[in-house]
């Protein structure tokens, strides 16, 4: 295995798996309404909460083309990350191919936990310095929290 670590791939990829895969979470419903039986509720929470508004729906849904390729690149940019993990000196040395699964979720974590200062310093900065707090930035906090420690574990078994 190679021990050389650092490069910018050992980053950009677990961020971008983590930005991918978080649209397609948050455009979920879309998904839902496309296939499922309508839901008026649902369809509503979606038209409210939709980021890219203004795009037609593919395949009759109101998921749009920005949805399907976020869904389409997820595992495409999975399987990137798991193929080019690095072991870092510190690492385990031993490694099967679950193993390079296990460490990309780990790197995908370290990003997590990068975007969760990120959005903390964000609400301080907001929150005493502007004087105008957010809701969802405490919110957001919280759910990378409880990502970051589900994910951690893997990563923690493994080592």
């Amino acid at each position: 295995m190679d021990e050389s670590h650092g490069s910018a791939v050992e980053w950009l990829v677990p961020l971008a798996f983590s930005l991918t895969f978080a649209w397609v979470v948050w455009q979920g419903p879309g998904f839902i309404l496309t296939f499922g039986p309508q839901n008026d509720q649902l369809a509503a929470q979606f038209a409210r909460t939709d980021i890219a508004k203004g795009f037609d729906g593919m395949f009759g849904g109101p998921a749009d083309f920005i949805d399907w390729g976020a869904l389409f690149l997820s595992p495409i940019l999975f399987a990137i990350g798991v193929a080019t993990v690095r072991r870092a000196p510190m690492e385990f040395e031993s490694w099967r191919p679950a193993d390079r699964v296990a460490v990309f979720i780990g790197r995908i974590t370290m990003m997590l936990i990068v975007l969760l200062c990120a959005v903390m310093l964000y609400e301080v900065f907001v929150r005493y310095v502007l004087e105008d707090g957010t809701y969802w930035a405490n919110e957001l906090t919280l759910w990378l929290a409880g990502f970051t420690f589900l994910c951690a574990g893997l990563y923690a078994m493994q080592q």
